[in-house]
């Protein structure tokens, strides 16, 4: 029976041997003599000599072709074990799930641009009454709408048996069906004493190790009522019966009050906290927010692509952020300014508060409402004018509401700067021991390869050094990142994609350390041009530092 060989190389290494073993057999013809005529008085043929020197040339012709399709076959498999492993690599290991990313609104777009991102979907410019501007018209043109990335599902580090029809050589799908056949096999549960530690085989870390036995029996307080958790430690945390549970109670705003209700009779559990609202405060406010709308829908579809691509940055939506900023979130000025409020307007506060709540809570503390601006362009039938509409109570109110935006802004700030402290102190080698005294640390990886030997060595449960540093400029970097200032202004825009960049590069471990120092140069550089939590009040004394 003939030997049966399915690799995808046989074939044509065979052709190769072939060709090779007729280039030898040429080129011997070649270098033999010339044969003699064997009649008398017959000549040798002019083009005997001309024939050795053809089967010569076409000998070494063929066998450099030969060669040359060796060294590409080698080439390829060589291409194909090194993706057969990689692919066997990635499958094993485990990867977080990836949620659906948001859809994208760019303005001004054309047909370069939809060539450029297949994914991009045109749309014309419409008017206040929702028709399409025509060429020519003030305002036509066209923005483009790109879908979110898909969610990709998190991965367990387990091969399955598709995958096998992806390795291309011997070798790989060799490795792969040892792995398959290897995580099919039964295993035999862990089982520990109560005392037992588990050690990782390969670092000899501990995995799982008993923790410290507590006197009482573990249980949660705040699943009991107050009484009955006093009454079970006087017992010495050992009889149970003496518990009783507490109940969820639905909170329901019934419109003057925050009233909780049993989940299960559904009565009124104690007195409900107080809403306190003046009726000339939900005028204004209600006022505000029709006046608000109004001007929103008057925008250009271009305005309310910028407003809804910054709003979804900030988890809202695009009308909120409109009646909270008007067009000073996408750079513009702030419309239909408010008029000073009046000398002697009491503050005016409201809480908002949702429907129902998760759990019970104390009293809710009121928060001051958010007023919006008013606008000439749209004013209601009632209302005298733009910025006279607003009673003072309702323009106390907006003045309240820019203070707590810049306190929002100094909290979002608050923190950054140990963070840029501690992530140039980690680039630069530079740590303190359990005594406090400053010791040299291993500076973090800073290179492809770098990157990818933790990665290998991750895969077997190893940690080369500069890995911790590294993850650690990873975390800062995502610190950075989760705390980035609001940037406003004209400028703001192209400084919030420069700090998402420059962020992004402190956590990169496949770039050099001075690279990385640089872009956390420039991430303090911006947070200090925003950062306005140490500017003195007016008419205050300044402290030369």
């Amino acid at each position: 029976m003939p030997d049966i060989n399915l690799s995808p190389y046989t074939a044509e290494s065979a052709a190769i041997a072939r060709k090779m073993r007729l280039a030898e057999a040429l080129q011997q013809q070649a270098l033999s003599p010339l044969e003699m005529p064997t009649m008398a008085g017959v000549p040798i043929s002019p083009y005997a000599g001309l024939a050795k020197m053809l089967q010569a040339y076409s000998a070494t012709r063929m066998r450099g072709k030969a060669e040359e399709r060796e060294k590409t076959l080698a080439d390829t498999a060589r291409a194909d074990t090194s993706a057969d492993f990689g692919a066997l690599l990635k499958g094993l290991t485990p990867t977080a799930a990836v949620p659906e990313g948001p859809s994208t609104f760019t303005a001004n777009v054309d047909q370069r641009d939809v060539a450029e991102n297949p994914r991009m979907v045109m749309q014309p410019e419409r008017n206040e009454m929702n028709e399409i501007i025509q060429p020519g018209e003030a305002g036509a043109g066209y923005f483009g709408v790109t879908p979110g990335t898909p969610a990709i599902p998190a991965s367990a580090g387990r091969l399955t048996a598709e995958g096998f029809g992806a390795m291309k050589t011997p070798a790989g799908q060799q490795q792969y069906m040892a792995q398959l056949l290897a995580q099919m096999k039964p295993r035999e549960p862990i089982k520990l004493g109560k005392d037992d530690v588990l050690f990782d085989p390969v670092t000899l870390k501990p995995i799982y190790q008993p923790g410290a036995r507590a006197n009482f029996a573990s249980i949660n307080p705040s699943q009991y009522t107050p009484e009955s958790v006093k009454a079970f430690m006087a017992s010495g945390g050992t009889d149970f019966s003496v518990l009783r549970s507490q109940p969820n109670l639905n909170f329901q705003n019934t419109g003057t009050t925050i009233q909780g209700f049993h989940p299960i009779t559904g009565v009124a559990v104690g007195a409900g906290a107080p809403i306190n609202v003046s009726p000339n405060t939900a005028a204004s406010l209600a006022q505000a927010r029709l006046l608000s709308d109004r001007e929103f829908n008057g925008l250009s579809a271009n305005q309310r692509a910028q407003l809804q691509n910054e709003a979804a940055r900030l988890n809202i939506s695009a009308q909120q952020l409109f009646f909270d900023t008007g067009l000073q979130a996408i750079g513009g000025a702030r419309l239909s300014p408010p008029a000073p409020p009046a000398p002697n307007a009491p503050p005016v506060v409201a809480p908002v508060v949702p429907a129902t709540m998760p759990a019970p809570v104390a009293p809710v503390a009121p928060v001051a409402p958010v007023a919006a601006r008013p606008t000439a362009a749209a004013p209601m039938a009632t209302a005298p004018s733009a910025v006279s509409g607003l009673t003072p109570k309702a323009q106390q109110a907006l003045k309240l509401e820019d203070a707590q935006a810049k306190a929002k802004k100094e909290r979002g700030m608050s923190g950054i700067g140990s963070v840029i402290d501690e992530a140039r102190q980690i680039m630069k080698g530079e740590a303190v021991d359990k005594d406090g005294k400053p010791i040299k640390a291993p500076l973090p990886t800073q290179s492809y390869a770098g990157a990818a030997g933790n990665f290998i060595s991750g895969v077997f449960g190893g940690s080369p050094e500069g890995a911790a540093q590294a993850d650690q400029l990873k975390v800062l970097g995502g610190a950075l990142l989760s705390s980035m200032p609001r940037m406003e202004g004209p400028q703001g825009e192209k400084d919030v994609d420069l700090y998402r960049e420059m962020a992004g590069q402190v956590g990169d471990n496949t770039l050099s350390v001075a690279r990385r120092l640089k872009a956390l140069d420039m991430v303090e550089k911006l947070y200090r041009k925003y950062d306005t939590s140490d500017v003195p009040p007016p008419n205050a004394v300044r402290r030369i530092r």
